[in-house]
Order: structure tokens, then sequence, then C-alpha cells
């Protein structure tokens, strides 16, 4: 192994061991709380009351995107039984 390598390594632990002890993340109506205490909004589109989803889909947007980008999406998926969550990364969206 290489100096370099060792060096980087090295570096990669220290980093690993500052992070922050993990916390159970919070799933609410709106918003998650993420292992590190961040506040996260997410939109849901549910499928019909009493009827268990046929399926989930989980949207994530790209780049300067929201959850709100999947409104389509989130009006034609329940009709079908699917329920859609749509949450925002961080520093994007909401």
């Amino acid at each position: 192994m290489s100096r370099f390598s060792i060096i980087l390594l090295s570096m990669l632990i220290v980093a690993c061991s500052s992070l922050p002890k993990t916390k159970r993340e919070v799933l609410g109506a709106t918003d998650w709380v993420s292992f590190d205490g961040k506040t996260m909004p997410y939109k849901t589109w549910a499928a019909p009351a009493g009827q268990k989803p046929r399926g989930i889909i989980i949207a994530i947007h790209g780049l300067s995107g929201a959850a709100s980008d999947f409104w389509y999406l989130g009006e034609q998926m329940p009709p079908k039984g699917y329920t859609v969550y749509a949450y925002e990364l961080r520093g994007q969206g909401n």
C-alpha cells in the first residue's frame, strides 16, 4: 500500500468517526427528519382510502427540481392503485 493510500484511508476513517451518532429518522405526515436532525419535506399522493396499494413509487427530482414536479404522476397513479412519494433533496426543491 502506498503512503498516499494510507493517508487517504486514515483521513476517511477520521471523517467517518466524526459523523454525528445516528439518531432515529422520523417520518411525519408532510416531512421527515434525517439522521442529523435536518427536517426535509415530501409530498404524497395516496392510493384510494381503504385500498392496499398495488405498489409504491418513490420519485426523486433532479437538480433544480422539486417534489411538486411529479404532480402529474401523483394524479395518474393513485387511481390505478399506486401510492406516490416524492421527497425534496437536501438543498433543492421546497
